[in-house]
């Protein structure tokens, strides 16, 4: 995190501590890479900014892609939805004849371990059930669900709300609001992580489910190996992992059209070879179901051990810093980031200046509160700069991802 305004504009990275210890290889990785408020070392690569590439985006007038993802949570009650290809659109699932034993088999399908699941329940679905039900017909739970559901304009018994995980919860509640950040106490954050490589600390991360660790794909990038990286949760302090094992990673899988060069895609997810022992301060942050209200200008708060100024070292202990969300507009404002924002990303911070994240936070949660528990709303990605005027930092924007991780989750 990073209150230091004396620098001027600078494309930094901030995946990765300044200094000897540093990582050659990243020398020429992309625009610096945030991390939060108090948390940010950062250098300047080689290249040239170039024009966003928005082809990922859907092109007014043509059809909508049938979603590879045929099962989802909606908003903050968690409304089990399946996409009818019949009306090409997606429809709660009535809780009619429904029980755990089908949403412990759904939740496996979504890509949850069966020893996750929480729950099922009833919610009223609201004006999502206007175009009707999909109704349970039969169940095999070697078949996908969507196979099993038919149209039905009635449900007696509501919708299902399907909790895959216990997630979100904090047992520490954030109180400063401190310019620059401050100090994270335990148990604020219990789904950050610390990524070590060679030895030291390179980037953050978020805990997902107990296998799987959200973060930054230019944070692997070079050090692409999963026997290269080790996994630390549930501490405050970077000495602390000096004499802690941490966890190793079995598999890294990037997103396959992050691009380098605009830093559009900057995700990446890890899983562990051993899944993570939960407690108090080792939990899952929620993913953000679609609809769960994230709108901009709501506060958020980033977490991270990155730099506290500007081309300083990281922060030994874990920071947090409350920040604000901005629309896209804000964001591709000629005076802030000139059209560089794609769909896949997100601007947070302060446009006076004085609260970003900064380098050695990539990778890094970006979390806001809905209902009564914590979303990941971002990874912590890139900037210009630490702290700047008109520079907020930039985030992944994990909503936009949300295919794409279930999809690699059911997967491997």
């Amino acid at each position: 995190m990073n209150n230091n305004q004396t620098l001027g504009p600078q494309y930094v990275n901030r995946g990765f501590q300044q200094g000897e210890g540093r990582p050659p290889p990243y020398a020429s990785a992309p625009k610096m890479h945030n991390v939060p408020p108090s948390i940010c070392p950062q250098y300047t690569p080689q290249y040239t900014p170039k024009t966003i590439n928005t082809h990922h985006t859907v092109t007014p007038g043509l059809p909508h892609p049938v979603p590879e993802q045929k099962v989802r949570l909606y908003g903050s009650g968690s409304v089990l939805q399946s996409y009818s290809s019949d009306s090409q659109t997606w429809k709660p699932v009535c809780a009619d004849d429904w029980n755990d034993n089908f949403g412990r088999a759904t939740c496996k399908k979504m890509g949850y371990s069966s020893g996750s699941y929480v729950r099922s329940s009833q919610i009223n679905p609201g004006s999502l059930a206007s175009e009707g039900y999909l109704k349970l017909s039969s169940f095999d739970p070697q078949s996908p669900l969507q196979r099993q559901l038919t149209g039905s304009p009635y449900c007696s018994a509501q919708a299902v709300s399907l909790q895959c995980i216990d997630c979100g919860v904090s047992i520490a509640a954030p109180w400063s609001r401190i310019v620059g950040g401050d100090i994270a106490v335990s148990g604020a954050w219990p789904w950050q992580v610390s990524l070590h490589a060679r030895g030291q600390h390179l980037c953050g991360g978020s805990i997902i489910s107990p296998e799987w660790i959200l973060t930054a794909a230019h944070c692997v990038e070079t050090l692409s190996g999963p026997s290269q990286w080790t996994v630390y949760a549930g501490y405050l302090a970077l000495t602390q992992m000096d004499f802690a094992t941490g966890n190793s990673v079995g598999h890294i899988i990037s997103h396959e059209k992050y691009d380098k060069q605009t830093s559009d895609n900057d995700i990446a997810l890890m899983k562990l070879s051993t899944p993570l022992t939960m407690s108090n301060t080792v939990r899952p942050v929620c993913l953000p179901n679609v609809g769960v209200n994230l709108t901009p200008q709501r506060e958020a708060w980033i977490s991270g051990w990155g730099s506290i100024r500007s081309g300083g070292s990281s922060s030994g202990n874990l920071r947090q810093a409350q920040i604000t969300m901005y629309t896209r507009e804000t964001c591709n404002a000629s005076l802030v980031y000139n059209e560089l924002l794609t769909a896949s990303m997100i601007c947070a911070g302060t446009l006076a200046g004085g609260v970003d994240s900064c380098q050695g936070d990539s990778g890094g949660p970006m979390v806001a509160k809905e209902g009564s528990v914590w979303w990941l709303v971002g990874d912590t990605s890139w900037g210009i700069g630490c702290a700047l005027r008109n520079k907020p930092g930039v985030y992944g924007n994990v909503t936009h991802f949300l295919p794409w991780i279930y999809e690699q989750m059911q997967k491997n």
